[in-house]
């Protein structure tokens, strides 16, 4: 595991603070190249060079909203890519990504864009410490029908 010291104390990586401080500056996109490269199974050199770090800041519904930022946001050649660090296993952590995934995805919409057809793939990582499923380290969640069948958008516009 890597670790920030800082007035000898030993950060571990699981702090948010410190996963932020590491993760989210330009002179570390190695390491998450690296790490979206075996996370997604794609070849390193179709991600190198690639990745770029956006803006954390989501916007707000209110006025009296306090600001709201995701830990990590990614871009890979128009898919959005959201890393949250989550610490503590609640239904209330697992609501707040879900929002901050819809959010992501759905701020690709530009003003006077009715056709939906610039909306690229988001991708949330929701990196758990803490146990969430006994038999894999790695879970994903689909939007299914009535009949279970997972909503492809890919496949759905080459239907067409």
């Amino acid at each position: 595991m890597l670790e920030v010291k800082q007035n000898k104390k030993v950060i571990p990586l699981t702090f948010d603070r410190a996963f932020i401080c590491v993760f989210n500056k330009k002179q570390n996109i190695s390491i998450l190249e690296h790490f979206i490269s075996t996370y997604l199974k794609l070849p390193l050199k179709k991600i190198k060079g690639n990745l770029k770090l956006l803006s954390r800041n989501l916007d707000l519904d209110y006025k009296k909203e306090r600001q709201k930022q995701i830990d990590i946001l990614l871009d890979l050649d128009g898919r959005k890519i959201n890393i949250e660090l989550n610490n503590n296993e609640s239904t209330g952590i697992i609501e707040r990504n879900i929002i901050f995934a819809s959010k992501v995805h759905g701020r690709q919409l530009k003003k006077g864009d009715n056709t939906y057809s610039h909306i690229e793939q988001t991708i949330q990582i929701n990196l758990n410490n803490f146990s969430c499923n006994k038999n894999s380290l790695v879970e994903s969640y689909y939007l299914t029908n009535e009949n279970g069948e997972i909503l492809d958008i890919i496949k759905y516009q080459n239907k067409k």
